[in-house]
């Protein structure tokens, strides 16, 4: 996850300048998420990209405690959510102990994602013309617009009844 860019002002003829201490082009924060049509979001945030180990671990942990038996996985085609570590745990929670039923989405759809629909609303809402000096700025910041919208179950709720998303 990169700042969002928004638009700014300046004097004519003077350049607004954005000094920022992580100069680093690669330096990134990696979010994944999971949301359901009943209000409740999970997050975690993390300074490096996600493998699949670590998907596998945020999947179990999505898992863990929750009331429902079953759980419905509305998935993207990402790279992250193909790897064969994830294809494995998928696979044995549905055939083990018959917890998960995967909804593939259709290639280059992210309108039918209700998933885009949050990371929109915090791009564009929360962390709207944020400028942030540090990568740890911004991390702390995300995750307060996180905790922000996780209160809001209404919202959440709202991602899936969307009337491109289709599932409400």
């Amino acid at each position: 996850m990169c700042p969002p860019r928004g638009s700014t002002y300046a004097l004519k003829g003077q350049t607004p300048v954005l000094e920022v201490a992580d100069s680093k082009h690669y330096a990134h924060l990696s979010v994944s998420v999971h949301i359901t049509s009943e209000g409740a979001l999970n997050y975690e945030v993390r300074s490096s990209s996600f493998n699949g180990v670590a998907m596998v671990r945020f999947l179990k942990k999505t898992f863990t405690g929750r009331k429902r038996k079953k759980h419905l996985m509305i998935w993207d085609r990402a790279t992250i959510h193909t790897c064969q570590a994830v294809k494995d745990f998928l696979e044995q929670e549905a055939a083990n102990q018959q917890r998960v039923w995967l909804e593939v989405l259709p290639p280059y759809s992210p309108e039918l994602n209700p998933t885009e629909l949050l990371w929109a609303y915090l791009k564009k809402h929360k962390l709207a013309n944020m400028a942030c000096k540090t990568l740890q700025e911004l991390r702390q910041k995300t995750i307060v617009a996180l905790e922000d919208i996780k209160e809001d179950k209404q919202l959440i709720k709202a991602f899936f009844k969307h009337p491109k998303v289709g599932l409400m």
